[in-house]
């Protein structure tokens, strides 16, 4: 949540929110998606590795890939090393 400087309490922050960017309908089928990737992510990680943390690297590694791809996006010219790096660092944690 952004704090803007006013006197707005975190209630009335929340009544002034904005819309979401998508439909309902449209949000549901990105979240089942996002799910089945972290999901095929976690089983991919190496045996052994199953663990509480499991999750929390299958999320990790999912949110780079999409912040990777909406920026290849923008600037067509990304650098893979530090991406390769983070990922790299997510699994063998």
């Amino acid at each position: 949540m952004r704090w803007h400087a006013t006197t707005a309490t975190p209630a009335s922050s929340l009544r002034s929110m904005p819309k979401p960017l998508f439909p309902p309908r449209v949000a549901a089928l990105v979240q089942q998606q996002l799910a089945l990737l972290r999901d095929s992510v976690a089983a991919l990680l190496p045996k052994g590795r199953e663990t509480a943390d499991t999750a929390r690297i299958a999320e990790g590694f999912v949110a780079l890939c999409v912040g990777y791809v909406q920026q290849l996006a923008v600037r067509g010219d990304l650098d893979s090393a530090p991406f390769v790096a983070a990922l790299v660092a997510i699994v063998d944690r």
